[in-house]
This record gives structure tokens, sequence and C-alpha cells, in this order.
């Protein structure tokens, strides 16, 4: 499943729900809830009965590491237990220049949810 940002909210594709038009064709999308983790406008791209994907997007790399360090402790906190990180590469906001943009954030829930 690939992960995409569209502007406000965060939509995810590859889900099934409301179609979106792109060039090449429509797409299946599925916007999903956001929440503020200290600042950073994280996304919740899928919440299933044992997997939880979670999009935290990137602004300023060096500076972010640390919100996103942050993130991660919280999640092992509630007892979610991040098994894969994946970054959404590309070009990044207000310049021309290519880098990380964010991160997919993909936990397994504790067997108690």
């Amino acid at each position: 499943m690939a992960i995409a940002i569209s502007g406000e909210p965060y939509i995810c594709f590859g889900l099934q729900s409301q179609r979106t038009k792109t060039k090449k064709g429509v797409r299946t999308a599925t916007v999903f809830s956001k929440f503020d983790f200290k600042g950073t406008k994280v996304g919740v791209c899928h919440d299933g009965k044992h997997w939880k994907i979670y999009y935290f997007p990137i602004d300023y790399f060096q500076v972010d590491l640390q919100t996103m360090g942050k993130f991660l402790e919280s999640l092992e906190e509630k007892g979610e237990t991040v098994t894969v990180i994946i970054p959404n590469l590309g070009r990044v906001r207000l310049t021309t220049l290519e880098g990380v943009k964010g991160f997919a954030v993909i936990t397994k829930k504790s067997i108690s949810e």
C-alpha cells in the first residue's frame, strides 16, 4: 500500500472508500483522522484489529527527528509494537529539493486492545 499526502486531511491510497481522480485515472482513497503530537499533525491511515498505520510528516528533518523519537516512545508506552518505519521520499515542501517528507509507522497492537 502506498501512502500519499494530499492537503488536509491526509489521504492514504490503496484502501477502500471514496474515489479521487488523478491524471492516470481514478484511484481509491480513504480519508482518515489526524491528531496533534507535540505540534506535528500525525495521520492514522489504518486502524485494524491487529495493526495500525500512522503517517508522521517531516518538515525539518533534523529537528523533527527528536519529535519522531518521542512519538515512537509514546507508541511503545501505549502497548503498540513498532514493526517497520517506511520513509516517504520526494520533493520537500517549499523547495525544489528531494528528501524525506515523512514516515509511515506500522505498529502491531497489543492483544488486550
